[in-house]
């Protein structure tokens, strides 16, 4: 009798866990509104603590792919869920601006080393047939568990207040967390003496073919010019939709939307987003990489630059648009996930997490100064900066992976 496949629980456990480990991190962007009250503190120290766990998790990430090789996902995902559930209780009863500071030190650890990266690495493990849908979808739930929670936050804010709601969600995550890193995730299917799925098929092409694009990456990642334009380009991709999920709950209710109303838009375009995302695996499959990082850049820029406008001229016909745009340029902050398997072959474990370190650097940068212009030139100004932002993500990477077909040959 043949033995039952166990890899089928493993992607469900790690889909889930990121669904609602992302989820939780993103309800900072709704409670951002209320923050300054709760902790006591003006907008420019709130954003220090964004900037603060940016930074984090740009020094973080560097030794994350060592971590997560040294203790493995499935310890490296236990002990994130400990991280999140802290974060949570952190913020729940300590309402000191210093509190937020921690917190924020406390998440940034959990997001370098179990989430995005960590959850890729275990798919990859045990996918090598479906592994870039099922990356995808992965992908789709960090942006789906954003959307619900963002969604959730907003009605749950109003009703309880910031520290009831880190309360209940920090129980939730504590127990959903461990649930699927304890029981349903393993790091690899050696563990349980079993191959990765389609991984006979694919020693067999190896083996009759030519070598493939991956192996063309084998050596240093830093003697790889790939890597270092990749780099250039995601240390802007994490900016491209910072100003709209950060200022749409203050920009909305200022021009007469109600606090709610507003989060439940920002969770609305963030579902879109996921939604999207979703099917970028499928997609992939029937266009090219480089006309799929066109497309969604150009969404990224339009979301933004229609944002610039609809602050001069607000209209329901300028948000529907910078909604599906906005959905549509989403899967930038993804992307690094689906190629670095490709480019970067067994050491994307490697490449990733330090592609998202930059991420995170450039960030905790950025962020702060689109905070200043914002604040002294007014939003519309943060959001043409963001427009401009994106072509520094188009540029290298369509450079980079020029290059890189040269290199495959």
């Amino acid at each position: 009798m043949k033995e039952r496949f166990s890899g089928c629980p493993v992607a469900i456990g790690t889909i889930v866990y990121l669904f609602f480990a992302w989820g939780m991190i993103n309800v900072t962007s709704v409670a951002f509104g209320m923050f300054p009250d709760y902790f006591h503190a003006d907008l420019t120290q709130i954003s220090l603590g964004v900037t603060i766990y940016a930074l984090a998790c740009f020094i973080l990430s560097f030794f994350a792919g060592e971590y997560q090789k040294r203790v493995g996902p499935k310890a490296a995902m236990i002990i994130g869920s400990l991280f999140v559930a802290a974060f949570c209780f952190i913020v729940a009863f300590v309402p000191t601006i210093w509190g937020f500071y921690l917190a924020q030190l406390v998440v940034a650890f959990a997001g370098s080393t179990c989430m995005h990266a960590c959850c890729t690495l275990v798919i990859s493990n045990w996918f090598v047939k479906g592994r870039a849908r099922l990356i995808s979808i992965c992908m789709a739930a960090a942006l789906f568990g954003a959307a619900a929670f963002q969604f959730a936050a907003g009605k749950v804010l109003v009703a309880v207040g910031v520290s009831r709601l880190y309360l209940y969600f920090g129980i939730m995550e504590l127990a959903v967390l461990l649930f699927c890193s304890v029981f349903l995730v393993r790091s690899a299917p050696e563990d349980v003496g079993q191959k990765p799925l389609g991984w006979e098929e694919a020693q067999a092409a190896e083996t009759a073919g030519p070598a493939t694009a991956a192996a063309a990456a084998k050596g240093s990642i830093y003697k790889n010019p790939v890597f270092w334009l990749m780099l250039f380009g995601f240390t802007f991709s994490m900016l491209c939709a910072a100003s709209i999920q950060s200022y749409l709950t203050t920009v909305l209710p200022a021009n007469g939307y109600a606090f709610d109303t507003a989060a439940t838009i920002l969770s609305l375009i963030v579902l879109a987003g996921g939604i999207i995302t979703f099917f970028i695996g499928f997609i992939l499959e029937k266009f090219s990489l480089k006309s799929v990082i066109i497309v969604v850049g150009l969404g990224a820029i339009a979301s933004n630059g229609i944002m610039y406008v609809w602050c001069g001229a607000p209209s329901t016909g300028l948000l529907i648009a910078m909604g599906v745009t906005f959905a549509i340029g989403y899967p930038f902050m993804t992307l690094s996930n689906i190629i670095s398997g490709p480019v970067f072959g067994d050491q994307a474990y490697l490449a990733n997490p330090k592609l998202i370190a930059f991420a995170n650097g450039g960030y905790s940068v950025i962020f702060p100064l689109l905070g200043a212009l914002a604040t002294s030139t007014g939003f519309h100004m943060a959001f043409l900066a963001n427009a401009a932002i994106c072509l520094l993500v188009i540029i290298p990477f369509l450079i980079a992976l020029s290059v890189a077909q040269k290199r495959n040959g």
